[in-house]
């Protein structure tokens, strides 16, 4: 077994933690209002205050125990886990069984190796559900050097209940309400008092009744020892009669005589006297339980108590309330340096005066004594014991013969040291049968994830946000976010808990180069944003695979695919890259001109066309400029296609002074495309010719048929049921001084 030790030497003050327990399931797994502070491995007692059943009986067996059931059941114990604040599981097999609906607590303690007690040590009072005992524990020693008390920390005593003036009758019943206003109240115990049965002079177990209509003592609260009954007010000639008083407490020896059952109880608290005056005080709290557990106490004549409480002062011309019984020290000791007292005794009642008249109004009865438990390896010569019941009030400042007398009032009986007590552990594991929901588990937005418990008979998994199904053994969801999923699996009786966390990564937010047209021959810087990591593929026509900003050269269309990580969530996308071929530009020839003649320059295959130098020419955007000549000059052509792709051409001018006269130059362009598809553009193959005599043309398939055919200088073929493709010409012209020439080509036909 796992025991998680504290490292720290002082205790002062309440050094436990309390929690109520809400419900006890069949496996003996509990559920607590709130679990804060507790964690897996903290040691705690597991201790039922109350819930014994009694005679609900209109006589003087009114408040007999019947059935005890689990009122004093405790074991020490060891949280196993904490599950979703509320739920505790434990690693040691329950000795006994609970009722959650019957004041069931958890109380946890530290565990010291050694500690010292350096000022007066305590526990949280008894408040109906929680508090009312201490535990104090060392692997080693103990040294104290402050008072441990938790004296009137048990059972709580009750209110007084003013009544109105008495009737002619006296008022025998052993129960009725508040509202009756025959009757003060009972003390609390281990029996559940209703508002039907909460006040008269009948016990509740261990709890003091209430004096009866008039002015008559409380009775004391039990434990070991029985709770003293009430005292009588002694009727005179003008007085109204109290001869019912609060019965004491019932005894609880036979669930420690023998050790038979191994309950530990708390003090009962005595009954209320009967008022009607307002000066009766609230009955004696009982005592609380204390366990003391060390390998060597050291102590210097110290003290540890559990006493019941006295009832503070004197009551004037009303009823006195009953102490409060002695509660339970458990002493697990090897050995004891120096004195030390254990101390349980019962409380005092509460004294009354009677204000110097011939009256002799009812006393409290005295608490019962409680319990000292000492283990069997404490040697107990340097160990003192104060067992004593508490003794009853007394009737003072009377002028008749009650005076200094209990009148009828009783002591508390006396409580008893039981030696060789072994205190309720038990060393079986609680249960074997565990789960586990596997390693924790990172997935990417938007991917799913399959959860899954490795035994078990029925699951709950918790929350179901993103589930398919929370009740199944492998649920699957797609959670946006990281979450921890707990599941809860459930085998026979036992049932255990385990917790994977998913954890969610986001994706990339991939940005990138569009989509885009590349020329032949280019190279194109392509960019990546919003990854860690980056991978382009192919690897084909690129510098850097894993950079965000590679260089691409591709000849052909390409597509390249980035793929951009965030840790192991990865993103992927296509870059489509249209590679357009430059156009083919032809231009016109070399050619040497005089200053001041005049020539058209020409250039084809493009659909935009950019002259320079910007000298002596008419048109630097057309495809035929004219220029003058002043000088030579070489003219560069940029012809560019509608992709923006472009090639480069120049004509070289020539300039002479020319003294003889220059013959006209024949000049004959054709053009290597048309497009006859009736917008107005390039609709027409034509062929630009000057300065020519004879001409002739034919244009031939590509199987070397003549598709057309002209002598005309000035033709214009529309391309008419042709199809698209390349086409071949043949030209024969003569110039002006009648020499012969002949032009092969071919040109595209493209609608």
């Amino acid at each position: 077994m796992y025991v998680a030790f504290a490292y720290t030497q002082n205790a002062c003050g309440i050094i436990n933690s309390y929690y109520s327990v809400s419900m006890v399931d069949t496996c003996s797994n509990i559920m607590v209002v709130s679990s804060k502070g507790l964690q897996k491995g903290d040691r705690v007692v597991i201790m039922q205050m109350n819930g014994a059943d009694a005679l609900l009986n209109n006589n003087n067996a009114f408040g007999n125990l019947t059935a005890i059931n689990g009122a004093g059941n405790y074991e020490f114990n060891v949280v196993n886990d904490v599950v979703a604040d509320t739920q505790l599981t434990f690693s040691l097999r329950f000795l006994n069984t609970y009722n959650a609906s019957k004041a069931l607590q958890i109380i946890q303690f530290p565990a010291y190796r050694s500690v010292n007690v350096t000022c007066p040590l305590s526990c949280l009072p008894w408040n109906g559900r929680t508090g009312g005992v201490l535990v104090l524990f060392a692997t080693d020693t103990i040294r104290v050097q402050a008072k441990i008390d938790i004296s009137g920390k048990g059972f709580r005593g009750s209110y007084p209940l003013n009544a109105g003036n008495c009737l002619p009758l006296p008022y025998s019943d052993y129960y009725t309400t508040a509202a009756s206003n025959l009757a003060a109240r009972k003390g609390e115990g281990l029996f559940l008092l209703s508002a039907a049965n909460e006040c008269g002079r009948g016990k509740a177990v261990n709890a003091g009744g209430g004096g009866n209509e008039h002015n008559s003592g409380g009775g004391g609260g039990g434990n070991y020892g029985k709770g003293g009954d009430g005292g009588e007010r002694i009727k005179n000639v003008l007085s109204c009669p109290g001869n019912y008083p609060g019965i004491g407490g019932e005894a609880l020896s036979v669930f420690y005589n023998g050790l038979q059952k191994n309950k530990l109880f708390m003090g009962g608290s005595g009954g209320c006297g009967h008022e009607n005056n307002n000066y009766s005080d609230t009955s004696g709290s009982g005592g609380g339980i204390a366990f003391v557990i060390a390998r060597i106490v050291k102590c210097n004549g110290d003290t540890i108590a559990s006493n019941g409480e006295n009832v503070k002062d004197y009551c004037v011309e009303d009823g006195g309330s009953g102490g409060g019984a002695g509660g339970v020290i458990v002493f697990k000791v090897d050995s004891v340096y120096g004195k030390v007292c254990l101390s349980v005794y019962g409380g005092s009642g509460q004294s009354v005066d009677n204000s110097a008249k011939n009256e002799c109004y009812g006393p409290g009865g005295g608490g019962g004594g409680g319990v000292a438990l000492i283990s069997a390896k404490t040697k107990v010569n340097n160990v003192l014991f104060d067992t004593l019941g508490g003794k009853s009030g007394l009737v003072y400042n009377s002028i008749g013969t009650c005076n200094n007398t209990s009148n009828y009032a009783s002591n508390g009986f006396p409580g008893r040291t039981f030696i060789n007590y072994v205190y309720n552990e038990n060393p079986i594991i609680f249960r074997k049968f565990t789960v586990s929901a596997g390693a924790d588990i990172t997935i990417c937005r938007g991917d799913s994830v399959h959860l899954n418990a490795s035994v078990g008979k029925s699951f709950l998994w918790s929350p179901n946000y993103k589930l398919n199904n929370p009740n199944i053994k492998s649920p699957s969801g797609a959670p946006d976010s990281t979450i921890s999923y707990i599941v809860k699996a459930f085998d026979s009786c036992s049932f255990a808990f385990d917790t994977v966390t998913i954890t969610v990564l986001q994706l990339p937010n991939l940005s990138h180069t569009r989509d885009t047209i590349l020329c032949y021959g280019d190279t194109l810087q392509l960019f990546a944003l919003g990854g860690s990591n980056y991978k382009w593929s192919p690897p084909v026509s690129i510098d850097n695979i894993t950079t965000a900003n590679p260089r691409v050269w591709p000849s052909t269309d390409a597509k390249y695919i980035i793929s951009a990580s965030n840790g192991s969530c990865i993103i992927s996308d296509t870059i489509r890259i249209k590679v357009v071929q430059s156009p083919i530009v032809t231009s016109s020839h070399d050619t040497t001109l005089c200053i001041g003649d005049k020539l058209i320059l020409y250039a084809m295959g493009a659909s935009k066309y950019a002259w320079s130098p910007n000298i002596g020419i008419n048109d630097t955007s057309i495809s035929n400029p004219e220029i003058t000549a002043t000088r030579s000059m070489i003219y560069f052509v940029k012809g560019s296609n509608s992709a923006g792709c472009y090639a480069i051409n120049k004509v070289t001018i020539t300039v002479d002074s020319c003294k003889k006269p220059v013959k006209e130059l024949t000049q004959v362009i054709i053009p290597n495309v048309f497009t006859p598809n009736k917008d107005g553009v390039n609709d027409v193959f034509e062929i630009v010719a000057k300065n020519v005599r004879e001409f002739s043309v034919t244009v031939f398939n590509r199987w070397g048929q003549s598709v057309f055919t002209s002598q005309d200088s000035s033709f214009k073929w529309d391309g008419a049921n042709a199809m698209d493709g390349i086409y071949y010409y043949k030209i024969n012209y003569t110039d002006l001084d009648m020499q012969s020439f002949e032009n092969k080509g071919a040109v595209t036909l493209i609608r």
